[in-house]
Formats: C-alpha cells, structure tokens, sequence
C-alpha cells in the first residue's frame, strides 16, 4: 500500500512503530460502582495562592442494556467516560438542578462548574496502570465544597479539587486490583480454496 502511494502519487510516507490502543476501566459488578470515602481534599498553595476544595464522587461501570452486565466484560466497543452532577453540586454553584445537561448548557455553567467538570474529565484520560485513557464508566460528582470565595482562584480550586478526587478513588481501586487493562479484539474470517487451508492454518 505504501510503495503504491509513493509509485502512483509520488508520496513520501512517514511511519512509525504500529501501536496497540489499550484503555483501561474498573473493574466493579455492582451497578451501585465505588464512591470516595467522603469528601477529598485538596488544599494546596500554589504561587502565593491558596487553592482549597473538596470533591465527593462514585465511579460506576457502563451497563449493557441488553444484559444488564457491565460493558467491560461483553466484548463492545469502549465508550468515553461521562460526568455527571448532583443536584446539590449544581445548587451549590447556583444552576437550576431540574436543568436537562448538554454541551450548549455547559457552556453557560459558572467558571468554577466548568472547571470542576475539566478537572474530573481531564483526571480520567490517563489510568492508574500506564498511560491509557479510561472507558466504560461514568464519574458521578456528588458533593463539592471549597473555603475560597473568590471567582479568580475558585475555578483552579475545583479543577484541582476534581483531579485530586478521581486520582485519589483509581489509587484506592489500583491498590485492590479492582482496575484493567483492556486489549483490543476483532473476528477475522478467512475464505481459502480446500487444498490451502493447511498453508493458511500454518501461517497464522
């Protein structure tokens, strides 16, 4: 395919080593999935400035609607982790709890809502068992909290506050083995006329 890029098109194609593209996710049967061990906290100071929130959370597995088993043990294609808030967090920040969430929504969310959101979403691209992005789950934000007041310092809090938390609860489930690795599958089906099946049999 490469020699004919370059000898029909005179295209000079770069390539590199062929990578797999693994994903990890947790390991939990129960739909009821793990939560924190209460508020997380995260009270850092940073440049002269004092960053401070707390953060409660669950994690629970994407469930196949068919089966009612979690994805991670149905060979399904890997979905990306979803965020959602609790009525509380979105009181706390002053949105409408009743509010149907959406992307054009979000957008109108407060600073520090947003940036909550970035944290948690940005803490779940890289897993605890090598440099994977998670899948198949969904990061439910329960409770939030934070002594800083003011809106310059308050959005890096709860970015900050909403990282700590989700590292915090993969550390927990790392250290219980409660986390996976998960590969990549496919069927390949093979047609061959009846006198080279041994050839191809001995091949693959």
């Amino acid at each position: 395919c490469l020699d004919r890029l370059r000898r029909e098109f005179g295209l000079e194609v770069r390539t590199g080593k062929p990578a797999v593209a693994y994903r990890e996710s947790i390991v939990i049967e129960d739909e009821d999935g793990v939560e924190t061990d209460g508020l997380v906290e995260y009270d850092r100071t940073v440049g002269g400035v004092r960053l401070h929130g707390a953060v409660r959370l669950r994690l629970t597995p994407s469930i196949c609607p068919e089966s009612r088993r979690p994805i991670n043990m149905l060979c399904k294609p890997p979905e990306e982790p979803s965020v959602t808030l609790s009525s509380n967090v979105k009181s706390y920040f002053n949105v409408d709890p009743n509010a149907n969430p959406s992307q054009e929504s979000e957008m109108k969310y407060p600073p520090p809502l947003r940036a909550l959101l970035s944290g948690a979403r940005g803490s779940l691209k890289r897993g605890r068992l090598g440099p994977h992005p998670l899948t198949n789950l969904t990061c439910h934000i329960l409770e939030v909290d934070s002594e800083i007041n003011s809106t310059e310092t308050l959005p890096g809090a709860m970015r900050a506050a909403a990282a700590n938390a989700v590292t915090t609860l993969l550390e927990t489930l790392a250290k219980e083995d409660r986390m996976v690795v998960l590969e990549p599958k496919m069927n390949v089906e093979i047609s061959v006329p009846t006198g080279r099946v041994g050839d191809v049999l001995s091949d693959l």
